[in-house]
């Protein structure tokens, strides 16, 4: 079999991280999952496997249906934002209220795997956090803190792999796609993939193959990249690097390791 080929993907956390207090009202919440999720389908909705409540005390009331318009799925089908309907506090969340969010075993993986394991608990939790949110929502708009390689570096390597932003606030996954991060040569768009990782802050473009040497590269993230709170980059941001020479040296043998191996050897004694 296939390395994780059966194995069921879980949620890795949210963001809001469990247990948050004083989160803006006009915050979104992320969730991120260990693999890629299924798309919806005609008889498959994500949507219906994640749950919102609020809580007083020991009694949790079921908002799901009032309260959440889509989960949407980021490019990567790695993360998913929950989105509020508009009807429902306006949008955001009630201030100074405890909510409580729960992932059911229904949500399926890319693979085909449920986040259940068995059959039969489809409706079972698998994964809760709260969180409660504050009295004043937040409209300040994110900013890219850095970058890597870092704009106007040199000798750039060529296999560098993945090329990353870092962002000063939690950035809604659903909105980092290649069209809003991009690596272009002059008007060329290099090809690629685009992730964002929740924990780090940061969004990883990840060229389809290795760049070319001695050549200007531009990265840009535009003003559709938003954080959580809706807001999007003032304005757009691009960061410029150089590759170097290609790598063309061979590689060397610098040691070899060998395993210990033992040897048993049967020996048939005589009695005398």
């Amino acid at each position: 079999f296939g390395q994780g080929a059966f194995v069921s993907p879980h949620v890795t956390g949210t963001t809001p991280p469990p247990g948050t207090s004083n989160v803006p009202t006009n915050t979104k919440v992320a969730i991120n999952f260990s693999d890629p999720m299924a798309d919806d389908t005609a008889t498959y909705i994500l949507k219906n496997f994640v749950k919102l409540f609020t809580v007083s005390g020991t009694t949790e009331t079921d908002v799901t249906t009032s309260a959440i318009d889509t989960v949407t799925l980021n490019a990567a089908k790695t993360g998913a934002t929950v989105n509020l309907k508009s009807t429902f506090n306006s949008g955001a969340y009630a201030a100074s209220t405890k909510y409580r969010l729960k992932v059911l075993g229904g949500a399926k993986g890319a693979s085909g795997m449920l986040l259940s394991p068995s059959a039969g608990q489809e409706t079972s939790v698998f994964y809760t956090s709260e969180f409660t949110a504050g009295t004043t929502a937040d409209t300040a708009a994110p900013t890219v803190i850095g970058s890597f390689p870092d704009s106007s570096a040199t000798s750039v390597p060529v296999n560098i792999g993945a090329i990353n932003v870092g962002f000063s606030k939690d950035m809604d996954p659903a909105t980092i796609t290649t069209s809003t991060i991009s690596l272009t040569i002059g008007s060329s768009v290099v090809n690629g993939t685009g992730e964002y990782k929740s924990l780090e802050r940061q969004a990883f473009f990840t060229p389809s193959t290795v760049l070319s040497a001695n050549t200007t590269y531009t990265l840009t993230v535009t003003t559709g990249v938003k954080a959580l709170n809706g807001v999007a980059l003032a304005s757009a941001v691009t960061r410029t690097f150089t590759t170097g020479s290609a790598d063309s040296t061979a590689p060397a043998i610098s040691f070899i390791n060998a395993d210990d191996f033992g040897y048993t050897q049967e020996v048939n004694l005589g009695i005398l």
